[in-house]
Formats: structure tokens, C-alpha cells, sequence
């Protein structure tokens, strides 16, 4: 597996939840990141991936999944890949109305 393989597997539909998917993306990165012309296939990735959380009721209908690929990416290459799970940690918590955007239930 080459390494540009390796940093993209997590986002290619391998079932992950968004969480891990996006630790082994970070992890993957920080050991081989990928050259300036692959960025924007990885940018693309990101969105189609956060735009199916948001689908699944795992992100907020209000989230923003073009913006917020390009924010974890924008913070992945600058070595701040911890920072941006953070952030998609904050927007896929609870609301104040105990409301978390995931599906319960059926």
C-alpha cells in the first residue's frame, strides 16, 4: 500500500464511524503527509465524508461539510491535526437541548 493509500483508506468507505475514521486520517497524515497536487482529492474526501455524517444525522443540518473539510485540512497541514478532531468532536456534541443530531432508535 503506498502511502498516499494509507492516509486515504479511512475516508473510503470502510464503515468507520466519523470519529475513528477522522484519528487514523490525522495519525496517518502527521506520519506521511501528502504532497501539495493530492490535497485537494484529500479536501474533496473530507467534505463527501462529513456531508454523509451530516446525511446520517451524525453532524448538525446547520454544519457546513465543505467548510469544515477545508478547516480540518487547513489544520492538518499545519500540524494541528488533534485541534481539528476537537472541533468535529464539538459540533457532532449535544445541544443544549440534549439534542446531539444522531439518530435514536430506529
Amino acid at each position: 500500500m503506498t502511502p498516499r493509500d494509507r492516509v486515504f483508506e479511512p475516508l473510503h468507505g470502510k464503515g468507520l464511524p466519523l470519529r475513528q475514521a477522522l484519528a487514523q486520517l490525522v495519525e496517518r497524515f502527521a506520519a506521511a503527509p501528502l504532497a501539495d497536487r493530492e490535497l485537494p482529492a484529500l479536501e474533496a474526501s473530507l467534505h463527501h465524508l462529513f456531508r454523509r455524517a451530516q446525511l446520517r444525522r451524525r453532524l448538525p443540518a446547520s454544519a457546513d461539510p465543505l467548510q469544515l473539510g477545508r478547516d480540518f485540512l487547513r489544520a492538518l497541514r499545519e500540524g494541528r491535526g488533534a485541534e481539528a478532531l476537537a472541533a468535529v468532536e464539538a459540533a457532532t456534541s449535544p445541544t443544549p437541548t440534549g439534542r446531539a443530531g444522531r439518530r435514536t432508535g430506529t
